[in-house]
């Protein structure tokens, strides 16, 4: 076949056919991409009508020092919040100032996705919550709770028996300076780890709003410590005693299958344990024998300790050990313990020279 037998031939006809086609789905494609395209924005607008249903809503954040207005049609809404903020037993990933008219008064509100830490098999839980603010003449001051929804969650295997009757307890609740507990109330029955997740991540969002986005200043006496993670520090405290010697009441933040522990751990001047007394025991088997019986009896064990034993007693230094002297039967409520113990050592030398700098 010559090659203009082959341009008059039917292949060669069907080929441009094809391509012609080809060319038209491209451009259809191409254009229909444009129309059907969710841009950042719109998944915002999305998630908030999830809160703010029937309000005519504007969202805005801040670019360069501005606050601005964001549209759906933003490939990357701007944050009230430059970073994502570790608070305490959560963290806030992006924060909104959020307005809408109702009964012809402008309402304020701000909208935290915050991720709270502590939940079952140290899962966590995120959610949207809405804080409501009112703008007066001098400052802007939190003034409650609009709207929470759970947002998504790692291994939280009955989150589902959380309903929004309990989310909307935490708005029905509040009061100035609230910290939500699961102690206080604040739980559904047989979900109490995805309830105290819960609690922490309203907590955080509250603070991070409070301190991050309205520039309120709040004193953490564990400004600086290290190994925070699973000390609520919202909830402890710590005196230094005439004798130099340090008493820290702390509440752990609980882990997997154990709840948070309150305790009160007395630390001598030689950096060793002087006393360890549980006041309120974590672990939901508490009451029962078997559980005393797999139980380290810390409360005398711990006594004279140094912060080496309790990091070789941890197996893998401050990671939950796989094996070793607390795999017990009780073994998650060893690790608060051993953790709480080990934390107050090693931040001995920071209490010292925190009440020598006041």
């Amino acid at each position: 076949m010559t090659v203009k037998q082959f341009f008059k031939s039917t292949a060669f006809k069907c080929i441009m056919a094809l391509l012609a086609i080809l060319l038209v789905c491209g451009v259809f494609l191409t254009a229909m991409y444009g129309f059907l395209k969710v841009t950042e924005g719109e998944k915002l607008y999305r998630a908030v009508g999830k809160i703010y249903s029937g309000e005519s809503v504007k969202i805005y954040g801040i670019r360069d020092g501005q606050e601005v207005e964001i549209s759906k049609n933003d490939e990357k809404p701007v944050s009230m919040i430059a970073a994502p903020v570790k608070v305490a037993n959560a963290e806030v990933s992006d924060v909104y100032k959020v307005t809408y008219d109702k009964d012809g008064a402008t309402v304020l509100n701000y909208l935290a996705k915050s991720t709270g830490n502590g939940g079952f098999s140290n899962g966590t839980v995120t959610l949207w919550v809405a804080v409501t603010a009112d703008a007066g003449e001098t400052d802007t001051v939190i003034t409650g709770i609009n709207k929470i929804i759970i947002d998504s969650n790692v291994n939280q295997s009955f989150i589902g028996n959380i309903g929004s009757g309990f989310l909307d307890s935490f708005a029905e609740g509040y009061t100035d300076g609230i910290y939500y507990t699961t102690e206080a109330g604040y739980k559904v029955t047989g979900t109490s780890m995805s309830s105290n997740a819960i609690c922490n991540a309203v907590n955080g969002a509250i603070t991070c709003v409070d301190v991050n986005v309205l520039g309120h200043s709040r004193v953490n006496p564990f400004e600086n410590f290290t190994h925070t993670d699973l000390i609520n520090c919202d909830l402890s405290s710590y005196v230094v005693n005439d004798d130099n010697s340090v008493t820290y009441t702390i509440v752990t933040n609980g882990y997997v299958m154990a709840g948070a522990f309150t305790l009160e751990i007395v630390v001598a001047e030689d950096k060793t344990v002087r006393t360890f007394t549980i006041i309120k025991n974590g672990s939901t088997s508490s009451a029962t024998e078997d559980y005393k019986l797999k139980m380290f009896a810390v409360e005398t064990e711990f006594v004279g300790k140094n912060l080496e034993y309790f990091t070789a007693l941890m197996a893998d230094g401050w990671k939950h050990p796989s094996s070793g002297e607390l795999k017990t039967g009780a073994t998650n409520s060893n690790y608060n313990c051993a953790y709480a113990a080990a934390f107050a050592l090693e931040n001995y030398d920071n209490c010292i020279a925190a009440k020598e700098g006041a």
